[in-house]
């Protein structure tokens, strides 16, 4: 026997996990301590059934490891310690697995509940604060162990994880006796594994703060089985997408809210009297979203006064689905044999909805539309009745929220039915509002349809020229249509900065118009359509013009290039926008940073400044336009001014003077001159007979060679100005000497 327990021992080694923290039990909780004994550090107790093999109180059916010796001893389990029920291959053959839970302790504290085999316990009542797994570690001895709670009941403290695995099947009271066992959940719960979980108690308790908030109760794999006739509103379902809840059959559930992405089914059959049915509760003013599949078959309802919105409903043809009370949203297919609408209950979502037998609304119900479009199930709710009692409409109210551009001539047939009896309470004269104010024609051939009176339509607006300039036409153009084709009747309100300037009729679509601006800014516009006949009113989005400075462009010419030292120069600029010449402001002309002079625009768009300073070479010069209010700045390409040295003229004369002694002398007399004035520098250059006689520097325009005593000056004679940097060379004519 030793042997058996040092091996299962062994095998704890595998199957003993840490404590993990315990999660909040709601939203808005501060979180709970960590376990006052968690699972490393607690003393784990295995059963060995070596005593009397029935009772817990009996210290010989159980052994522990001794914290001094590490050797077995027994000993039954204390308060928060762990205890593991072993596979029955490690058990004395023919050990008995029906254990009484004879402890005296009121709500036996265990740290962790580990059951490996088939198991049946009865007796008084244990508390589990970490984990209640089933790890089914001998699965290939055991086959499928199934482990049942008949005890008086099991307290499941906040945080608490169960764990079927593959498999196993973990069995909460038992179908003989469903109020024998209280189960009690004190705080969040999880389920994980991939075996099943099976509630068979009607009597479930709750912590107080499932009165504030439902707790919450998540199914992370596996199949979780509701056996008994329950209500369970204080525990909130999260079924994940691995997991399943289901609804035994001929059994009554009421849940609270629910969630997730798994599987919920109804295992009723279609038995006479069968009595499945599964009841969601939803606080008022709550939305629940459950987007997993509903399946089986049986009465799946809503109750309470929220919202609670599926995905789906497959209860093959057959089966019931209610809306007793607040409101289900489909936004799906729903397959059953029956639908059922109750006084305080609203029926919605989008979906085509097969029902085999008969729909029922109550007086005071709601048929809540969703259309957003025209293709029935995808576009717009529609039920699809084929039974032979049909639909009766009761008096109940329909409702629409609408989604899509409506025109007259959508015709949607949202009952199809051989039969409708009865007919909504709010279709006067054959007319009922869905919407605010959105008239719809309510028919009753083959089913129910409806037909929009008016068509929805839509205005847009936009501007041909944006941005645009000052004094320049701007032209917004708006167009009204409908889904499917433009409107030709009513008048369009152009409203310009908040205020209607313009009330002009539509003509095949469009009507437009024409403004101007006279300064720079931005200017809202709308168009809105004030509707006509068939056609509803609609309005535009604001578009934003923008009033932006004329681009400009500056032109620089020159009248005279090249010119000479000393000419007048004329420079001219011309500024223009793409809408003519500019003729407000001046302006500047520079060469460089040196500024010539700076003159206003004429009417024509001209600015000229007259130079005649310029020096001798090339002048860069540029016409800057400094811009005005609607102008924008402009800057000419560079002006390459020349400037060449002055031209002169060269005159010779021989001159004869007397001395003071009366002697007869002569002189050659060279004077060179230009146009602008100026007066030349340099060295002129006499020569006589094509020979250089002489060379004189200019003084004052004058240069003069004096011949020497006695001679005559016999010949001919030329004289040659060099030029100089600012002056042009120029050469004499050719004189004749004396005699």
């Amino acid at each position: 026997m030793n042997r058996i327990i040092r091996a299962a021992f062994s095998r704890l080694k595998t199957t003993v996990r840490p404590c993990r923290r315990a999660r909040t039990t709601q939203p808005g909780l501060e979180p709970l301590e960590p376990r006052l004994t968690p699972y490393f550090g607690a003393t784990t107790y295995l059963w060995t059934a070596m005593g009397d093999q029935t009772t817990w109180n009996d210290p010989l059916n159980w052994s522990h490891v001794d914290p001094l010796s590490f050797t077995p001893v027994s000993g039954s389990p204390t308060p928060g310690s762990n205890v593991v029920f072993p596979s029955r291959a490690l058990l004395p053959k023919g050990s008995p697995t029906a254990i009484n839970l004879n402890f005296s302790d009121i709500n036996m504290p265990l740290a962790s509940l580990t059951i490996e085999d088939t198991y049946t316990f009865t007796g008084n009542s244990i508390q589990v604060d970490s984990a209640l797994s089933m790890p089914n570690s001998y699965a290939a001895l055991a086959g499928s162990p199934t482990a049942t709670f008949m005890n008086a009941g099991i307290v499941l403290a906040p945080g608490v994880e169960i764990e079927t695995a593959a498999n196993t099947t973990l069995q909460i009271a038992s179908p003989t006796n469903p109020t024998g066992l209280v189960l009690t959940i004190g705080g969040a719960v999880e389920k994980t594994g991939e075996g099943r979980l099976i509630i068979d108690t009607q009597t479930v308790q709750y912590a107080n703060s499932a009165s504030v908030q439902p707790i919450p109760f998540d199914l992370l794999g596996g199949v979780t089985e509701l056996g008994a006739n329950v209500s369970l509103t204080g525990v909130g379902f999260q079924v994940g997408q691995y997991a399943s809840l289901q609804t035994a059959d001929n059994t009554v559930v009421t849940l609270g809210p629910i969630s997730g992405t798994g599987t919920i089914e109804l295992l009723g059959t279609s038995a006479v009297g069968d009595t499945t049915a599964l009841s969601i509760f939803v606080s008022a003013a709550l939305v629940d979203s459950f987007t997993g599949s509903i399946i089986g078959q049986g009465q799946l309802a809503t109750v309470g006064f929220g919202t609670l919105v599926l995905s789906s409903i497959d209860f093959a043809g057959a089966g019931t689905v209610v809306a007793r009370s607040g409101t289900l949203d489909v936004n799906g297919p729903i397959s059953a044999g029956g639908l059922s609408v109750g006084t305080l209950g609203t029926l919605g979502g989008l979906g085509e909805w097969s029902i085999s037998g008969s729909v029922a609304f109550q007086t005071g119900s709601t048929l809540d539309l969703t259309i957003d479009g025209t293709t029935p199930g995808s576009g717009y709710t529609q039920i699809a009745d084929a039974s032979a009692s049909g639909v009766d409409l009761a008096g109940a109210r329909l409702t629409a929220s609408l989604g899509y551009e409506y025109q007259v001539g959508d015709q949607l047939t949202i009952i199809s039915s051989p039969a409708v009896t009865g007919s909504f309470a709010n279709v006067v004269a054959g007319v009922v509002l869905l919407g605010p104010s959105v008239p719809f024609a309510v028919g009753s051939t083959g089913g129910v349809t409806i037909s929009p009176l008016r068509s929805i339509t839509t205005t847009t607006l936009a501007s041909v020229s944006n941005p645009s300039h000052p004094g320049l036409p701007v032209t917004i153009v708006a167009a009204v249509s409908t889904r499917t084709a433009s409107v030709s009747n009513g008048v369009v309100n152009f409203v310009e900065n908040g205020n209607v300037v313009a009330t002009v009729p539509v003509s095949n679509g469009q009507t437009t118009y024409t403004t101007s601006f006279p300064t720079i800014g931005d200017a809202s516009f709308q168009a809105v359509y004030l509707g006509d006949g068939p056609d509803q009113a609609s309005a535009s989005g604001v578009i934003t013009q923008a009033i932006v400075p004329y681009a400009t462009t500056t032109v620089i010419a020159s009248s005279l290039d090249p010119s000479s030292l000393g000419d007048p120069v004329s420079l001219v600029a011309q500024v223009t926008t793409a809408a003519g010449p500019v003729t407000t402001g001046s302006v500047a002309f520079r060469q460089g940073s040196r500024l010539l002079g700076v003159e206003t625009l004429n009417g024509g768009g001209f600015a000229s400044l007259v130079m005649g300073g310029l020096t001798v070479g090339t002048a860069r010069i540029q016409a800057i336009y400094q811009g005005s209010v609607n102008d924008l700045s402009s800057v000419s390409a560079v002006l390459a001014q020349r400037v060449l040295p002055a031209a002169t003229t060269t005159a010779l004369a021989v001159e004869s003077f007397r001395t003071r002694k009366g002697a007869l002398r002569y002189e050659l007399a060279a004077s060179v001159a230009n146009s602008a004035g100026l007066t030349p520098l340099g060295i002129v250059v006499f020569k006589k007979d094509g020979r250089v006689i002489a060379q004189s520097r200019l003084a004052n325009g004058q240069a003069v060679f004096l011949f020497g005593p006695h001679a005559i000056p016999r010949g001919r004679f030329v004289a040659y100005y060099r030029g100089a940097p600012r002056f042009q060379a120029s050469v004499s004519g050719v004189i004749e000497g004396v005699g």
